[in-house]
């Protein structure tokens, strides 16, 4: 060993080696007992410290100015942050969100009280360095509390501060983890704004009984907790809430394994290549390929497999299921960028790649040019749509940042060079002060200004409040940082103001303030008296999207304060007093809220087994939500298949759904109906494997096979399995041995049918009385970056338009433009209040969407819709239902339908198990079709699922319809 060797380790740790230097290291680890014991010491080290890759959000302030070659796109609605991104180098996603003034509004859930458990004796809490404390630490008991002494006075709301995180991680079976990490971190993946800063803010371990404490840094905003072999999880927390204590209960379900070969591109195995999920960081979690290009590797809750060899390119995969899968390597090729500044090369320049390959990788995602000025990107894939979102910054020694936009094409094997020139100093400068309502200055408060290629540049204010940001030429946005402020502390004036900077020289004024947000939130009992121990569910700052994640709550004399500007709590419950209080929302006009907890809480309790009376261990079992506005409750069952739902007011039924991957409810089982009780009785629920088949053909009324026909399995009210038919009208449904009820929906909703059928059983001939189809072929959608961005688009204005829908009256969509031949929604009806991002909507990509506001299935509809628009005009039209001529309205009435939430119950009044499948066929927004290289579009359907049609296909991408269409619109045909 020699120093050379250790700094080679450490930079092995970090993620800094090229995939040929990563090898060389681990080549050392294999033959030095020594260098393994250095590297085992640097490990443990470093665990504390090591940058956290990209995981679900890039969030940088965004202009609307166009661009001349966009290269990440947005996908965000005001409400939800769900963020799509492009990949780098084969395997580099970017992600890039517009800096939302609302956050997102889950679906509300709830979770049952921990069970009871033992007094931790002590906690090992990790520092930053790396060392580690062991402090006692005493956690919630569900055990009632004891008397406080005369003596002792109560905690006053005035002397709360965040209290230190403490929390309990388990199995979905109820062991206790030991060793699993948690770790505080201020954002998640990159820096929001593109800075080379680490997320991590503090570190602890789950003792022997699972339990940790972790004094909650200021400016963490989230924790993730990882365990070996467990699927990670990640828990928005910003220590919004404060308390006397806060306790997290956690459960963490088992990893998946997936398996499968890499081969050339002639089919032979290709040995020694690395695999790993993404954001994979520890070395140990990298899978190598054998002489037979297998592997096996754990991919946890991630759906993306990244591969890298000395001799191909990188290389990615999104996975599916648990079946094994098969990839293909080709060789890449080598770039080279050399940054400039002025004239000159620009020696010890950081070039930063905000990616996703996985740190284990050993993929270098920081270099630092050369004295010539270059950095080398070795075995890059030549596809010119893998490379159409680059994402790599440059940051000159004296601060100047530049960003790569443009790549040439590559060529296998070949090194190609392309130049990127830095401006020498920036021409304009914004500077100014950040004070509170009554204008006292703010420290650390971060100021960005985002310039029009989406580089931000970055700059906190000082102890007096004032600040300083360099302004290049051309427009950009100053604003305040909203997502990495301290919790309660929001925006007041202005949101934001855009710069124009023309000349060298220029300098601009801006001041903002910012107010402190703090409400009281009281809970009490039906007497009125203070509830002093709450599990709670609080949207945003204590929420979880299932009872994985529960928190408990102690309170000051039934007090607590929020730092939230607005919450929802969406479920509260008093173990001592078994009483449940159902949604309340503290509203922006609100200082302070009652939460009344009187409503009866009891359980519903069980044990799950299969036919065979085995107990049957990990099923998630959800209440199906009653009409009392409680959220749902969920359970896993135990290793002796117990599980047991609570809490749940006493004073309404409820159902159950049970999951369990290659198991289903047996036939017959009745879980509706149930009602909570106090001492519950355990009631027995078997769960039998789906080992049966159903199959058949699904055929028009003259005999020829329809395709896609839409159909369901149901037992009971209960549905066990979905689907499409195949091209050929086939259909297979795998299902448990019984008796089930068949729904059959034609594509256009014009005719239904049900049947009853057995399993196992073949042959199952349905006869739906509708018009033979034109052949469909099967066609897979475009393979690239563009065709990917589009399809997340469309997927993002799903949600846009369920959101819209949601809060509009009678659960309409948005209404269509007033503007003829414009088939688009109403701009000011969604933005920006649900949409953010107009390239979502409208992208340069030269290809027209089109959206009618009305239910159409089939060409008939449609062209009895163009009709109406041409006779009666878009504003007669745009807003209303519209009556048509008998066979030409939505489902084949007389009336075509605006589109709204109560659709399917408007179509189908008396057949419930109609109405899920209706949605799925409805089209709401759709490619025109003749922009594009590839003959069809993407088309979003009313489920909210969006599916490539060729051209000519289905409606509504058949050849009349789409020509006519194209012409309404002003395009050639």
């Amino acid at each position: 060993m020699n120093p050379k060797d250790s700094e080679r380790i450490s930079r092995y740790l970090d993620g800094e080696l090229t995939p040929n230097e990563a090898r060389e290291v681990e080549a050392l680890l294999e033959t030095s007992p020594e260098a393994r014991e250095e590297y085992a010491t640097m490990k443990q080290i470093h665990e504390t410290t090591l940058d956290i890759l990209p995981e679900t959000r890039f969030a940088r302030p965004h202009l609307a100015v166009r661009r001349r070659r966009p290269l990440v796109r947005l996908a965000a609605a005001a409400a939800i942050a769900v963020l799509f991104g492009g990949v780098v180098f084969g395997a580099v996603q970017v992600y890039e969100a517009l800096v939302a003034e609302t956050a997102s509004t889950p679906p509300p859930e709830s979770p049952p009280p921990a069970p009871e458990e033992a007094v931790a004796p002590s906690i090992v809490v990790e520092d930053s360095s790396g060392e580690s404390t062991t402090e006692s630490v005493l956690l919630a008991s569900e055990d009632p509390p004891t008397e406080p002494d005369a003596t002792e006075s109560p905690v006053s709301l005035d002397e709360l501060t965040v209290p230190p995180l403490k929390g309990v991680v388990t199995s979905v079976t109820g062991e206790p983890i030991a060793g699993a990490s948690v770790r505080a971190l201020a954002w998640l993946g990159a820096h929001p704004y593109g800075l080379d800063e680490d997320p991590l803010r503090g570190t602890a371990r789950t003792d022997a009984e699972g339990r940790f404490s972790l004094d909650w840094p200021a400016d963490a905003r989230l924790a993730r907790i990882e365990a070996r072999g467990y699927e990670s999880k990640d828990i928005t927390y910003a220590g919004a809430v404060l308390a006397p204590e806060i306790t997290a209960y956690v459960e963490l379900a088992p990893e998946t394994l997936y398996s499968g070969q890499v081969v050339d591109t002639a089919g032979n195995p290709i040995p020694d290549v690395r695999v790993a999920a993404e954001y994979a960081e520890d070395p140990s979690l990298v899978a190598v390929t054998g002489a037979d290009g297998m592997f096996q590797v754990s991919s946890g809750s991630r759906t993306t497999l990244y591969f890298s060899h000395p001799d191909y390119g990188l290389n990615w995969i999104k996975l599916g299921g648990p079946e094994p899968v098969q990839t293909t390597l080709q060789p890449g090729a080598a770039l080279r960028l050399r940054v400039m500044q002025g004239n000159d090369p620009l020696p010890g320049a950081m070039v930063q790649v905000v990616s996703e390959i996985p740190k284990a990788l050993g993929y270098a995602l920081r270099r630092e040019t050369d004295e010539t000025g270059c950095v080398l990107f070795d075995q890059v894939p030549t596809d010119v749509d893998a490379l159409s979102d680059v994402a790599v910054f440059v940051t000159a020694p004296n601060g100047v940042k530049g960003r790569l936009t443009e790549i040439p094409n590559l060529q296998p094997g070949t090194m190609t060079e392309i130049a990127l020139t830095l401006p020498e100093n920036y021409p304009g400068e914004v500077s100014g002060t950040v004070s509170d309502a009554e204008g006292n200055p703010l420290a650390g408060i971060p100021v960005i200004v985002g310039v029009a290629d989406d580089l931000p540049l970055f700059s906190w204010t000082d102890e007096n409040g004032a600040y300083t940001a360099p302004l290049p030429f051309g427009l950009s946005q100053v604003l305040v940082a909203r997502d990495l402020l301290a919790p309660g502390q929001v925006v007041a004036e202005p949101k934001s103001r855009i710069v124009q900077v023309n000349t060298t020289g220029t300098t601009v004024t801006q001041d903002f303030t910012i107010t402190q947000v703090e409400k009281i939130v009281s809970f009490v009992g039906p007497d009125g008296a203070p509830v002093e121990d709450v599990w709670l569910r609080m949207w945003p700052p204590l929420f979880a999207y299932n009872d994985s994640i529960r928190w408990r709550v102690a309170t000051a004399n039934g007090r607590i304060a929020v730092l939230e500007n607005e919450a929802r709590i969406y479920y509260a419950y008093d173990p001592l007093a078994e009483q449940v209080a159902t949604f309340t929302h503290l509203t922006e006009d609100q200082t302070a809220l009652t939460v009344t907890l009187d409503q009866p809480a009891g359980a519903i309790a069980g044990r799950i087994v299969d036919p065979d009376g085995k107990p049957l261990a990990g099923v998630s079992v959800n209440s199906t939500r009653p009409s009392i506005g409680y959220p749902n409750v969920f359970a896993w069952s135990d290793a002796e298949g117990h599980f047991r739902i609570e809490p749940l007011p006493l004073n309404a039924s409820y159902g159950l759904d049970m999951s369990l991957r290659g198991y289903q409810l047996l036939p017959g089982s009745s879980v509706t109906g149930l009602q909570p009780t106090q001492e519950p009785t355990p009631l027995e629920f078997v769960m039998a494997p789906m080992e049966a088949g159903v199959s058949g053909q699904v055929v028009a009324s003259d005999g020829s096979p329809l395709a896609r026909v839409y159909m369901s399995l149901q037992d009971g009210a209960r549905n066990v399995g979905g689907g499409r038919s195949a091209l050929d009208g086939t259909f297979y449904f795998k299902v448990a041995e019984g008796v089930y009820t068949m729904w059959v929906m034609a594509p256009d909703l014009t005719a239904t049918k049900t049947l009853v059928v057995a399993a196992p059983s073949t042959d199952n001939l349905i006869a739906l009385p509708v018009q033979p189809q034109p052949p469909i072929t099967d066609v897979p959608p475009p393979q690239s970056r563009e065709s990917e961005r589009a399809e997340n688009n469309f997927k993002q204005m799903g949600l846009v338009f369920k959101m819209f829908a949601n809060e509009a009256a009678g659960e309409l969509f948005p209404p269509l433009e007033a503007r003829q031949g414009v088939f688009t929604p109403e701009w000011e009806k969604i933005y920006p209040e649900y949409l953010t991002d107009t390239s979502v909507l409208f992208p340069d990509n030269g290809v027209s969407h089109c959206y009618f506001a009305h239910a159409l299935t089939n060409e008939t509809q449609g062209m009895a819709f163009l009709d109406a628009v041409q006779q009666l005009g878009i504003e007669a039209v745009r807003d209303t239902d519209i009556q048509v001529g008998a066979g030409k309205g939505s489902a084949g009435g007389d009336t075509i339908l605006r589109l709204s939430e109560s659709l399917p119950q408007q179509l189908f009044p008396d057949q419930p198990a109609a109405q899920p499948l209706a949605q799925a066929n409805v089209p709401i927004l759709w490619e025109v079709p003749g922009e594009r290289e590839e003959s069809g579009g993407w088309v979003l359907y009313m489920d909210g699922h969006v599916q490539w049609q060729p051209y000519p296909g289905p409606f509504p991408m058949t050849e009349q319809f789409v020509t006519r269409l194209r012409g309404i619109m002003g395009l050639p045909n």
